[in-house]
């Protein structure tokens, strides 16, 4: 669920605070296996929903774009930053934990805004039947994208109804 997404940046922003209270191992430790932890689990499930408003041709591509393209540069390119601002301008670990707290804290704000947009978009996209569940198994925790589907359900029109069917049938939970 979207709710699940600042789990990753909150984690890893308590482990960069406490690197900067307390620069030691254990700091660091916190933050990458917390990362590496969520980012296995919950950051996989949530950033697969992420792609159900879009139509099915347009979802294969974006996964294909942002996880070929975009994850390697980003992460490619922090740590060339990284590497460069370490060389060319000797900062302290405390300043670097500081400047990825903004950044986190920065984040999650983005994730509450684009929540709201992002639910309004997979209903609109429930209710004009543009999803093709036979791709898609997810577990719907918000009971407002069921009762979209259950009202469909009531509908005249046959189409409606049976891709109300299929989607109920394919929703895990």
């Amino acid at each position: 669920s979207i709710w699940f997404a600042p789990v990753i940046p909150g984690t890893v922003m308590i482990g960069s605070f406490a690197l900067y209270l307390m620069p030691i191992l254990n700091a660091v430790i916190f933050a990458k296996a917390s990362d590496k932890i969520f980012s296995d689990t919950i950051y996989s499930s949530a950033s697969q929903l992420m792609y159900v408003p879009l139509h099915a041709n347009v979802r294969g591509r974006a996964k294909v774009f942002v996880d070929g393209i975009i994850k390697p540069l980003s992460k490619s390119g922090s740590a060339i930053l990284l590497i460069l601002s370490a060389h060319f301008f000797p900062v302290a670990v405390n300043d670097i934990s500081i400047a990825v707290v903004g950044l986190l804290i920065v984040c999650i704000v983005a994730i509450f805004l684009v929540k709201r947009e992002y639910v309004k978009s997979l209903f609109s996209t429930l209710k004009s039947n543009q999803i093709d569940f036979k791709d898609i198994n997810f577990n719907v925790s918000d009971s407002s994208a069921i009762q979209i589907l259950v009202q469909g359900l009531e509908s005249q029109d046959d189409r409606r109804v049976l891709y109300c069917l299929d989607a109920l049938k394919n929703i895990e939970g």
